[in-house]
């Protein structure tokens, strides 16, 4: 049931005609490698978000979007968010 959704979410994404300004990474998408490439002009994650990556497969999938021109920033959240 899960990949059902999350096949129909990916595909109702990939309908976007403009992309977002700043897309926020949570552990999800990266843990299940969800392509979410050309959505966004930049995308965020936090260190903790990182950090849950513990799954080898997945932290490598992290990395590697680097390698394709999508760079994550990793930033801590400030006190204000």
């Amino acid at each position: 049931m899960e990949d059902e959704l999350l096949g129909r979410m990916s595909k109702g994404l990939r309908r976007i005609k403009m992309p977002i300004d700043a897309l926020v990474r949570d552990a999800a998408p990266l843990l299940s490698l969800t392509p979410l490439n050309g959505l966004a002009k930049t995308y965020v994650t936090t260190p903790q978000v990182v950090a849950e990556l513990r799954d080898l497969c997945a932290r490598e999938h992290f990395q590697n979007l680097g390698t394709v021109g999508l760079n994550t920033l990793v930033k801590s959240p400030d006190v204000v968010s």
